[in-house]
């Protein structure tokens, strides 16, 4: 019957089924880890046809086996084990009734017999965890919305139309529509209070009438807005750096902003880093102190420092250090905001907890399974899976 058959039995009971489609991601999560490169491209549109194959899959599986609970016979009739066969004097009706007695159920021709055990609905349990886990991995990744948008104290930014934002992804079901305008109104730059920086925003509608809200957002912390987190990831620094040769003015060695972001510790009493480098080969780095606003730059050539020098904002027009000639042209302060569609962690951790609980009750309780075949001169000859069925047996 196609019920035993080889092909049956790999679609709803082997797991390499399950394992063809976890290939996939497992190949690309070690590919980063281990920094190596796949011979293929791995696309988003390549995990996504490769999840929903794996969800359909474990959709059929979880249905399969739900509806093996009302069986009589739930596992089905299988080859018996390859070990030895246990060889009874006892005729076969005999051993038939005693299995009956103590609940097992039998096949219309009584050559295989099963218990229903709990350990069954553990296998219901992996299967509906694991398809609760994945369906709404797969919504969250079908509905995915996360955009970064670099914004300064001024107009407001439209949240709802893409060229907001500086980054932007955004899945095929995805909608930002109903997000509104956003000002921001103050920067503050990180404090004992505020550890990474915040900054004062305003949130507007789109047909400019009163604010919704205004609010103070500080790095990490965000703000629930109709199914979106919205919230500061850090403050930024834009700076225009012109670096000249002092003996010769047309010489340029640097003419080109440097950006710079807080730093985890403060050095000394710079809380912001950017580096930059220059067309000659100079390696820089610049320091900044945004409470007093004072920069501090310096250049390495083959080894050699070159330049060393701090430069106080709006105290001169250019400063010559040495050789080179310094002067910032601009400066630009700005906040990384991140704006992103709010994932339900929650029902990720329900399916899995319970395809856990299903993974251990099935290990814990194993399948009581017997078959049976009429001997010589009335004895029988028995195969017996799980230790109640085996203890029966014998």
């Amino acid at each position: 019957m196609f019920k035993n058959s080889k092909l049956f039995l790999l679609l709803v009971r082997s797991p390499l089924p399950l394992m063809i489609f976890i290939l996939l991601p497992a190949a690309l999560i070690l590919s980063s880890v281990l920094h190596f490169s796949l011979p293929f491209r791995v696309t988003q549109r390549l995990l996504l046809g490769n999840n929903i194959c794996l969800l359909l899959f474990l959709t059929a599986r979880f249905f399969y086996y739900l509806s093996g609970l009302r069986k009589k016979l739930r596992y089905g009739e299988t080859a018996h084990p390859s070990s030895a066969a246990l060889t009874s004097v006892i005729p076969v009706e005999q051993v038939r009734a005693e299995l009956s007695k103590v609940g097992f159920c039998w096949n219309d021709s009584d050559s295989y017999a099963e218990k229903h055990d709990r350990g069954y609905f553990g296998t219901v349990l992996i299967y509906g965890g694991l398809f609760l886990l994945l369906f709404i991995g797969t919504w969250e990744n079908l509905s995915q919305f996360s955009g970064t948008t670099i914004h300064g104290i001024g107009i407001p930014a439209d949240l709802s139309k893409p060229g907001a934002y500086s980054m932007l992804s955004m899945g095929i079901l995805a909608s930002n529509s109903d997000l509104p305008k956003l000002e921001v109104t103050k920067q503050v730059f990180a404090n004992s209070t505020y550890k990474k920086g915040a900054s004062d925003i305003t949130l507007w509608p789109k047909n400019d009438g009163k604010p919704i809200r205004t609010m103070i957002i500080g790095a990490g912390d965000p703000y629930q807005y109709k199914g979106f987190d919205i919230y500061l990831a850090k403050q930024l620094v834009d700076v225009s750096l012109s670096l000249k040769s002092s003996k010769d003015r047309n010489k340029v060695f640097y003419y080109d902003s440097v950006k710079l972001s807080p730093l985890w510790k403060k050095e000394g009493d710079y809380s912001m880093y950017g580096t930059f480098r220059t067309m000659d080969g100079y390696d820089g780095e610049a320091f900044y102190n945004p409470d007093n606003g004072t920069f501090k730059f310096s250049l390495m050539h083959e080894g050699k420092t070159v330049l060393d020098s701090e430069y106080v904002l709006y105290q001169y027009r250019e400063k010559v250090i040495g050789d080179f000639v310094m002067s910032l042209e601009a400066l630009g302060n700005w906040s990384e905001i991140h704006v992103v569609h709010r994932r339900h962690m929650e029902l990720l951790w329900v399916g899995g907890i319970i395809a856990l609980l299903g993974l251990l009750l099935r290990i814990v309780i194993r399948p009581q399974r017997v078959w049976i075949e009429a001997g010589d001169e009335g004895s029988s000859r028995v195969w017996a899976a799980g230790d109640e069925a085996k203890k029966v047996v014998r």
